[in-house]
């Protein structure tokens, strides 16, 4: 039976605007041509609840308060091009030349003008979208709580193909070669046919939440360990413990896997066999997205504060503070590095010493992945922006 056949379930039901449960996120910077020379985004997380919380709260925080280095926080405030109302918390965003693309807890997928923020289409599923969506070969993918995995044509956000999983599917995303790759709360995490929906192959994982593809591996963050999965036929190749609560964000960069994780820590583990090259303690749970980039791992952790880490060995080279834990994906593009939180603030920090070039206030917590092109960032609150990034 063609995958878009499956038998339809009851459709979940949708939250209350603003009331999505929290989440913690996946990222993996990507830097990508096809008309968006110079690209940067993020394929986040989307996955499995945080270990501990609930709703995301607006933390007032405490008043600026001294960086590192002992200077004062900027506060220069950024400026929106535009933005779109949804009717639910928008927590994927993925891009595509002249388009963005957001998926929102009400239940639909948006396709929007990059230009101008207008409306091109909508596609409803069956339950809230929490999924951290991708887009790739002229299709959107994305994941909903009502169990399937979508493929919509970007042209016209007609459904190419869904696949029917046996529960919510809230993780990452991820797109490679021809395959795609989702988790759903069946403890499965599926290999599916790009063209089709067909299923390549599944692999029982529990709670996976990111999801990263490289060098003809698989790695998945899951409930209290990051796996590694030959991407062709999904068997085992090592699993490596990243302590209570799971891993949340996840990136590989130069035969590392960087990993965030619940437990306050940021493993580097090598990619081909999963040893332990170095461990870094934050200061709390690390549940941001995870970004590599020009020989830095940048992360934000619930202590309120975004952190940049040397590749090479895991060595603090800057932090900065926030007013509320950082949640969104991490993004770095044209040397600077972008971050959301619990505050409603994105914040745009310069990627050599973390200080804060702008900020700007959305509507709500900001949870998303944040996508960058052309010196503008895309990310979702309760509404979808666009945000001219500062001078580089």
């Amino acid at each position: 039976m063609p995958a878009d056949r499956a038998a339809a379930g009851p459709p979940a039901g949708l939250p209350e605007r603003g009331l999505t449960r929290r989440r913690a996120l996946i990222g993996l910077a990507v830097v990508a041509g096809a008309g968006l020379a110079g690209a940067a985004w993020e394929l986040t997380r989307g996955g499995s609840p945080l270990a501990a919380g609930g709703q995301p709260g607006r933390s007032p925080g405490p008043a600026s308060r001294p960086s590192a280095s002992g200077s004062a926080v900027a506060q220069h405030a950024g400026a929106a091009l535009w933005s779109f109302p949804t009717s639910g918390t928008v927590t994927g965003i993925a891009l595509a030349p002249g388009s963005v693309f957001a998926g929102s807890a009400d239940g639909r997928v948006y396709a929007l003008r990059a230009g101008d923020g207008t409306r091109r289409w909508d596609f409803p599923t069956g339950g809230p979208v929490q999924s951290r969506i991708a887009a790739a070969a002229g299709r959107v993918y994305a994941g909903s709580n009502d169990g399937q995995v979508y493929a919509l044509r970007v042209s016209d956000g007609s459904k190419a193909w869904a696949f029917r999983t046996g529960g919510p599917v809230e993780s990452t995303i991820a797109v490679a070669g021809r395959a795609v790759y989702a988790a759903s709360e069946d403890a499965t995490l599926y290999a599916l046919n790009a063209s089709d929906g067909s299923q390549l192959w599944g692999a029982r994982v529990n709670g996976v939440a990111g999801i990263a593809v490289a060098g003809g591996t698989v790695f998945a963050c899951g409930a209290d360990q990051v796996y590694a999965l030959r991407a062709s036929d999904g068997a085992a190749l090592w699993s490596s413990p990243t302590g209570a609560g799971g891993s949340t964000g996840i990136a590989v960069a130069g035969g590392v896997v960087y990993a965030g994780s619940n437990a306050n820590r940021v493993l580097a583990l090598r990619a081909s066999d999963g040893k332990g090259l170095w461990d870094f303690p934050a200061g709390g749970s690390v549940q941001s997205g995870i970004a590599a980039a020009g020989g830095m791992v940048c992360a934000g952790s619930n202590d309120e504060t975004v952190f940049a880490l040397r590749a090479s060995d895991g060595k603090q080279l800057w932090h900065s503070p926030t007013k509320g834990s950082v949640t969104s994906g991490i993004a770095v593009a044209d040397g600077v590095v972008y971050a959301g939180g619990n505050d409603c603030l994105v914040r745009a920090l310069r990627a050599s010493d973390g200080k804060q070039l702008l900020s700007f206030t959305a509507d709500g917590p900001v949870e998303s992945q944040i996508a960058v092109a052309g010196g503008i960032a895309y990310f979702g609150s309760e509404q979808v922006y666009a945000l001219k990034g500062p001078p580089t």
